[in-house]
């Protein structure tokens, strides 16, 4: 463990404790950087702030994604100007998925709007590093970290295994040295997928047949605020259509089952001639309409700009 390091609770401070800035929350020991978003460096990392900081973001209160730091331009939250590095707060958020170490998540008011505090920082408890993967902006190109985090103790999520679709235990356990830790998993995620590959077949709904391996199940509506797997609610997708979907950067218009892309995203190579295209799939096997609709009407107000 890293000099220095407080993993887990610390002792006067509660869960739904507010903060007025980043000198509060330092006196008080739970988020000790001076300003940045992530405690730690390349021995490990005990806290985040989660606050807006990167549009990639996103958060479903007891799990979220969380975009690392560097890269991006500092007078602007969609901007990339660089690669992030795997350094600093990044390589201390990595550490503590390879030791299992709890991370305190503090919320910030710039957040998602339903689970931030109105004003200041909010510290929210205990969530385990489940899963820390690269990913390239489809808007750029510059690669970023991402790190899925889940709350410990009541979330249902993924476990960072090889192949997070193959894994339905209720808990699982890993061991390191003498750390062993356990976090719930998503149940049935396993079925669900399999049940649309009965469905689909080997077809991604929006580029068409793909090997197995990259056909992910995507729900369309949050598995993380629904808790539930139907296969009508659920469609299968190419890795990196999936990240674009669940991040409102896709969608579909079911009055004409065609792909809708983002703004941002319709002069990029690969992904601008998705827009207008059909659906890979027969009309008679769609999802549910209204399931579609509303993912649609999400990913579109995000493309709104800001008043």
């Amino acid at each position: 463990m890293a000099s220095g390091l407080r993993y887990g609770e610390i002792s006067g401070v509660s869960v739904g404790d507010a903060f007025p800035d980043y000198d509060a929350m330092n006196a008080a020991g739970v988020h000790r950087a001076s300003q940045g978003g992530i405690s730690g460096g390349k021995d490990g990392s005990d806290s985040i702030v989660v606050n807006g900081g990167y549009a990639d973001d996103r958060d479903a209160g007891d799990e979220i994604i969380y975009t690392g730091q560097g890269g991006r331009d500092p007078n602007s939250r969609t901007r990339h100007v660089a690669d992030q590095k795997l350094v600093l707060g990044n390589a201390g958020l990595k550490r503590a998925y390879e030791q299992r170490q709890p991370v305190r998540v503090i919320r910030g008011s710039n957040g998602a709007k339903q689970y931030s505090p109105p004003s200041g920082y909010r510290y929210d408890g205990l969530y385990g590093v489940t899963e820390v993967w690269p990913e390239t902006r489809a808007q750029d190109g510059f690669r970023i970290w991402r790190f899925r985090l889940v709350k410990l103790g009541t979330a249902t999520a993924a476990a960072p295994t090889s192949d997070p679709d193959e894994t339905e235990d209720d808990n699982v356990s890993w061991t390191g040295g003498r750390r062993t830790s356990l976090v719930k998993v998503r149940r049935g995620q396993r079925k669900f997928r399999a049940g649309l590959l009965e469905k689909y077949g080997l077809t991604c709904a929006v580029t068409g047949p793909a090997p197995k391996e990259v056909l992910q199940a995507a729900h369309l509506r949050a598995f993380a605020e629904h808790e539930s797997h139907k296969r009508s609610e659920g469609l299968l997708l190419r890795s990196d259509i999936h990240n674009l979907f669940d991040a409102g950067l896709l969608a579909i218009d079911t009055s004409s089952n065609t792909i809708v892309v983002a703004p941002n995203l319709r002069g990029h190579a690969t992904y601008g001639p998705l827009a207008g295209r059909k659906l890979a799939i027969p009309t008679h096997l769609m999802p549910d309409p209204a399931a579609l609709d509303d993912h649609h009407e999400a990913a579109k107000s995000r493309w709104l700009p800001k008043i």
